[in-house]
């Protein structure tokens, strides 16, 4: 009899137990099978919200200093004596540019040793024949411990300065068609103070910096005496730097001309 109460596929309890198991097995499988969305990089997306925000508190803090330095400096130029010092702002070789009239306030000193203020004489020099220091070619090449370049173009020099300022200075100066050309060389240590209205044309000499004057305008220098040469320019002024030497060409030729000029003086091969 016990044998004919005996269930023919087990007691209910283990075939509700292998349902459950069965579904178990199913609800595992389909989660195996299901496309579930990538999941999202919070830790990355904060940093990178954290970099957004930072350059725009730096660009704030740096308008802020900016605003700072800029008040400063509208204060500064308030002072006649700061003012008329930021105008030194161009320099190619020996020579300063100024863009302001010489006054007795305005006091250049391109290095430490002191420099004479430019205060203009009464009657600047009109010409370049009116330099001090009129020589001969051969006696400048023994003077001067740098050598005398000139473009071949011209030929030899027909009249020859000599200046001794810091360095000495020479002056070679020719006449075409009733207009003078005249070329300066100096070394770059020296100091010289050209005072210009407005900013020189750039330009290139080979591929040396150059700049171009075609207004009048005042050049000055010093002797060793403290004596103040002043010179009116009328013509125009191509200036350059070659070496260790600065090279001006003063004339009435335009810029393509006094460049080609310029570029027949080149440095020697060693």
């Amino acid at each position: 009899m016990s044998e004919m109460n005996d269930h023919p596929n087990g007691t209910p309890n283990d075939q509700g137990q292998n349902q459950e198991e069965s579904w178990e097995m199913r609800v595992q499988e389909n989660a195996r099978q299901f496309a579930y969305p990538p999941t999202p990089d919070v830790a990355a997306r904060v940093r990178i919200q954290r970099l957004q925000r930072r350059p725009t508190v730096v660009y704030r803090r740096l308008a802020q200093v900016a605003a700072a330095i800029l008040i400063v400096l509208i204060a500064m130029m308030a002072v006649p004596e700061i003012r008329a010092a930021v105008f030194e702002i161009l320099r190619i070789g020996s020579v300063r540019i100024f863009q302001t009239a010489p006054t007795a306030s305005l006091t250049p000193q391109p290095s430490q040793t002191a420099r004479p203020t430019p205060v203009p004489l009464p009657t600047p020099l009109q010409s370049v024949l009116d330099l001090p220091g009129e020589t001969t070619l051969e006696n400048a090449r023994a003077t001067v411990n740098f050598e005398i370049r000139y473009p071949p173009s011209l030929g030899e020099p027909e009249r020859v300065f000599l200046q001794q300022m810091e360095d000495w200075q020479v002056v070679l100066m020719w006449e075409r068609d009733g207009a003078p050309i005249s070329l300066h060389i100096m070394p770059s240590a020296t100091f010289q103070a050209k005072f210009f209205p407005r900013d020189p044309v750039t330009t290139r000499v080979n591929s040396s910096p150059a700049y171009w004057f075609d207004e009048p305008h005042l050049f000055m220098f010093w002797l060793p005496n403290g004596d103040e040469i002043q010179r009116d320019i009328t013509d125009n002024v191509l200036l350059w730097e070659l070496g260790d030497l600065t090279y001006r060409i003063e004339s009435s030729l335009d810029l393509e001309a006094a460049q080609t000029l310029a570029e027949e003086i080149v440095l020697e091969d060693k």
